[in-house]
């Protein structure tokens, strides 16, 4: 009897002992939480802070809409749309005009949901006439090429033109082609 009385305390003392190391490490965890929180840095142990009560300036900074050899190429291409009567939106995602229709919805909806187009032209009452993809030398990577290949049989699909023009290339010549090609005679 004595012997399983020792044994029961030995066995209670292992429990008190393994139930502070779970606090104590516990009691740590939430400590680094609480310290990396106050600094404003999420981290895999936390829920992301409500964005009501974060300095949102810290996380976020305004950029510009087009890149410097977007921009040069869209001077050139106002000019020649505004005298056609055609405007432009620059930037569109193309879930904004391309709707799926396809049974696996969700499935090519992922093809598009995070892709944009450079340059929609449009008529006055902004019906869409033709896409324009800026192509710098990015678009020679493999995977510029794969993603450039389903552009183009996404365009060509939906009956909707698409022109790629090459950085560099002289855009006034191009840009004339393009509405040629996109206005009535």
């Amino acid at each position: 009897m004595p012997e399983d009385t020792s044994r029961i305390f030995i066995l209670l003392i292992a429990i008190v002992i393994i139930i502070s190391a779970i606090y104590c490490i516990f009691l740590k965890i939430s400590r680094t939480i609480a310290e990396r929180s106050a600094k404003g840095r999420p981290d895999s142990y936390s829920r992301p802070q409500n964005p009501r009560y974060v300095d949102l300036s810290e996380c976020y900074r305004r950029q510009h809409l087009l890149t410097k050899t977007e921009y040069i190429f869209y001077g050139v291409l106002k000019k020649k749309c505004d005298s056609a009567n055609l405007l432009i939106c620059p930037k569109v995602r193309l879930e904004d005009f391309i709707r799926v229709t396809a049974k696996e919805r969700m499935k090519y909806r992922g093809y598009i949901k995070s892709r944009h187009v450079d340059f929609l032209i449009c008529d006055s009452s902004l019906h869409i006439l033709a896409a324009i993809e800026l192509d710098d030398p990015s678009h020679n990577s493999e995977q510029a090429k794969r993603t450039d290949y389903f552009k183009n049989r996404l365009y060509a699909a939906i009956g909707l033109p698409l022109f790629r023009i090459r950085t560099g290339q002289n855009y006034g010549v191009k840009i004339d082609k393009l509405i040629s090609q996109i206005t009535p005679k």
